[in-house]
């Protein structure tokens, strides 16, 4: 890293409507970018005015996106953030990160199979597959 630290918070939500913790943890932890998975309860206005305050401008940075289960927030300016692959199953987000006080990176949010619905053999090849998609973007 060039400058700072960059802090990063995942939380799957469940289909919860979860704002009130987020804003805290968000606030408090000075987080930069937010990647939330099964958001379908999330007000996603509602948290953007509340992390809108005097001390934080937060950003919605999904409009390129393809992805309804993966959503990225951002305290930059979404044209930083450029998804750069997600996958057909919607539970893949890849995003490449511009920033000047940063070097060029990637980040993704991945959403594996439930133990629920999915047999621990299932799960396993699935994590499989995407450990090996990852470390193909990598190269690329």
């Amino acid at each position: 890293m060039f400058g700072r630290e960059l802090n990063i918070l995942f939380w799957n939500l469940n289909k919860k409507e979860l704002s009130e913790p987020i804003i805290k943890l968000v606030k408090r932890y000075y987080i930069d970018i937010l990647i939330v998975v099964e958001s379908q309860g999330l007000n996603k206005q509602n948290l953007l005015h509340q992390l809108n305050t005097n001390d934080h401008t937060f950003f919605d940075a999904n409009e390129k996106s393809l992805s309804n289960k993966i959503c990225f927030f951002t305290s930059f300016d979404p044209v930083h953030i450029i998804p750069v692959y997600e996958d057909d199953s919607d539970r893949f987000s890849i995003r490449k990160l511009n920033l000047p006080e940063f070097r060029n990176l990637i980040i993704g949010g991945l959403h594996l199979l439930d133990q629920r619905n999915y047999s621990e053999s299932s799960r396993g090849a699935y994590a499989n597959l995407m450990k090996k998609q990852i470390e193909e973007l990598e190269e690329i």
